[in-house]
């Protein structure tokens, strides 16, 4: 017989008479990804959004139902409102801190408030607010643009 992953010839034990592939571990690993390709998606989706979204991502798209910016019901994503989610240790995947955006409006935010991801002068910001923008730019060593770039957003992450 023929491995259906390399091609080579191996002989078929008595044991296993129904055996497709060559014996080697990786022919038989390919050979099991192939033949479960959808299980083994479904798996990594379900630990997935278990991990980014503490299980609740499903449960805002539910909620929301299309994207609370646009009302467009193209390519859905569940974001984190204060941008402690995905890749932080202590993500804050609780309901009111989820929303849903289309693919459009989740790329203009994060195009726009780049800065608005790191925590560090998100929370700064919100310290000094009663000081000018440009008191905290010096302070911060960022620009003052970006002060108001990251205040506008703050204004409206509250929005959303």
């Amino acid at each position: 017989m023929k491995c259906l992953v390399c091609n080579k010839e191996f002989e078929c034990s008595k044991f296993h008479p129904n055996q497709r592939t060559c014996g080697k571990f990786k022919c038989q690993q390919l050979l099991y990804r192939i033949l479960n390709k959808e299980k083994i998606a479904l798996s990594n989706r379900v630990h997935r959004e278990k991990r980014w979204f503490g299980g609740n991502r499903d449960v805002v798209l539910k909620r929301d139902g299309s994207c609370v910016k646009c009302g467009s019901n193209d390519k859905l994503h569940v974001h984190h409102k204060n941008g402690v989610g995905r890749g932080h240790h202590n993500p804050d995947n609780s309901l009111d801190n989820l929303v849903t955006l289309c693919n459009s409006c989740h790329q203009k935010f994060h195009n726009r408030y780049n800065i608005s991801n790191n925590q560090f002068y998100i929370l700064a910001v919100k310290k000094l607010n009663g000081h000018s923008t440009r008191e905290v730019g010096k302070l911060l060593g960022i620009s003052h643009t970006t002060v108001r770039v990251i205040r506008n957003g703050l204004g409206k992450l509250e929005k959303i």
